[in-house]
């Protein structure tokens, strides 16, 4: 124990998420995630409780023992009814009878006990434990103490209790883990050379489910299944997702935004891409309802869940498009339209898609040519035009410097720039998008297919058959937004 005045005491912080990994060791896997949720099975095979009890505490419980930092060893016991005492291997603390404790959180499930004098003029002295070390073991510990303190009238005060969910707070936990688990594609960090741009995009994962009901506190990719426990958002930690605001089917699926974790592998690992354990971790009230296509609403508990492994690829290398590719529209006699796009691509996959979006026109803009220009330098202020869009071979110099952020403020350009790139949006939320005829991997080509078989309403006609339209490439589905990689005309066919 060290007797100085602590550092000052954190605030409250959340409890944590999972991930998950392949159907090979799922087994293994769960028995893990159980022990460290430190939860005894509950029967039905797929969820577990772990609760904190504000009642008995039994035998085994009346002692509590831990080294700290400084080597000290540290023993609490209940010595009456009524008493709590503090004993520790410095010789300047012995043992002290306690009418106060406090913990406080130190970082990520690494906790301090802090002795509280009964009067003024008593330095307080605390305790950083050090063994067992940081994480769930050590939590568990400090939720044994905080019953032994609990059950022997002590007041309990500092962050801990606020964050182990003593003071009121709902304390039952359920582990869900979902089987078989899903796969969540996320792109390789490229070298810093080649991709400073796309390095600093943070993975867009879609989570399948139902999500209307449910309510989201954290999600989190982590690097071992093992680390997906109530320790990975404990004392502010910064791998949160951010749910997107803007949610086109949450009755289906649910897009969010996650930091690009620290251990995110680059593209020279791909033989590590196989075997890594890295795992996308769950949060909130509801999760198991999302899974179950009969749950009932009131099934709003506080879960953890495990949804499966991140898979890396290859982010793909697509050469825009020189020429303005032009589909044709039918609006009388079988109104709707058919087209197949040919993209030069490396590393493509079953996985893209391509999207026409409307481009935003100035109206006093004029000209198909400087509102394609206009699009582009948006586009590159956007990101939308990463160094992944390849421009080898491409004759419109001009059209090429804008791309590369040149004249991304607009001010050597005819027409401003709209607000934003003409690629901003899920692909569903284009006018019409397509997926590939064949699976392209390994391929230097891809063919994707838009079709359609409705008529155009009023409102469409004009912006899409008096204008050029962007043509969209998305890596994954999830992606908020895609890149910039030609333009499309759209013209009566019949």
């Amino acid at each position: 124990a060290s007797s100085q005045q602590p550092a000052g005491r954190r605030k409250n912080c959340c409890l944590a998420m999972a991930d998950v990994f392949s159907t090979a060791r799922w087994r293994h896997l769960r028995a893990t995630m159980l022990l460290l949720a430190a939860a005894p099975p509950c029967g039905n095979g797929d969820s577990t409780k772990a609760s904190v009890d504000d009642g008995g505490v039994t035998a085994a419980e009346h002692i509590v023992q831990f080294v700290d930092e400084d080597g000290d060893s540290s023993n609490f016991t209940i010595e009456k009814p009524g008493a709590l005492r503090w004993c520790a291997s410095r010789h300047s603390f012995g043992c002290r009878s306690l009418r106060q404790l406090s913990l406080d959180l130190r970082g990520p499930c690494r906790y301090q006990v802090t002795y509280v004098p009964p009067a003024t003029g008593v330095m307080e002295s605390y305790a950083i434990i050090a063994q067992p070390p940081p994480g769930p073991i050590q939590r568990q510990l400090v939720l044994r103490l905080l019953r032994l303190a609990h059950f022997a009238g002590i007041s309990i005060v500092g962050s801990a209790s606020i964050e182990l969910a003593l003071d009121g707070g709902d304390s039952t936990l359920d582990m869900f883990v979902h089987q078989p688990p899903f796969e969540f594609p996320v792109p390789f960090t490229l070298p810093a050379q080649h991709g400073n741009q796309m390095n600093q995009v943070p993975f867009y994962l879609r989570l399948p489910g139902n999500w209307s009901n449910a309510n989201i506190t954290g999600l989190a990719i982590v690097e071992r299944p093992e680390d997906c426990n109530v320790c990975t958002f404990s004392a502010g930690q910064g791998h949160s997702a951010r749910r997107l605001l803007h949610q086109i089917r949450p009755e289906a699926f649910l897009d969010v935004e996650v930091p690009r974790p620290p251990f995110a592998l680059p593209l020279q690992a791909t033989k590590e891409a196989s075997c890594h354990n890295q795992t996308v971790c769950l949060c909130g009230q509801g999760i198991v309802n999302a899974f179950r296509q009969h749950a009932k609403p009131s099934s709003t508990s506080l879960s953890l869940a495990i949804l499966g492994p991140v898979a890396y690829y290859t982010p793909p290398r697509v050469r825009f498009l020189e020429d303005v590719f032009r589909l044709g529209v039918r609006t009388f006699l079988n109104p709707g339209w058919h087209g197949n796009i040919r993209l030069l691509c490396e590393n493509c996959s079953s996985s893209n898609r391509v999207a026409i979006h409307a481009l935003e026109v100035d109206s006093k803009c004029r000209g198909v040519v400087q509102e394609s220009l206009a699009a582009v330098a948006a586009a590159s202020k956007d990101g939308q035009i990463p160094e992944n869009v390849d421009f080898q071979g491409f004759s419109d110099n001009g059209l090429r410097e804008v791309a590369r952020g040149h004249s991304s403020d607009g001010t050597s350009l005819a027409c401003l720039p709209p607000g934003h790139g003409p690629c901003t949006g899920h692909v569903e939320e284009a006018f019409s998008f397509g997926r590939p005829q064949a699976d392209p991997s390994g391929g230097k080509e891809v063919t994707f297919t838009l079709e359609g078989k409705r008529r155009l309403m009023s409102k469409e006609r004009q912006a899409l058959l008096h204008h050029r339209s962007a043509l969209c490439f998305y890596p994954v589905e999830g992606d908020p937004s895609g890149w910039l990689v030609g333009f499309l005309a759209m013209h009566m066919d019949g």
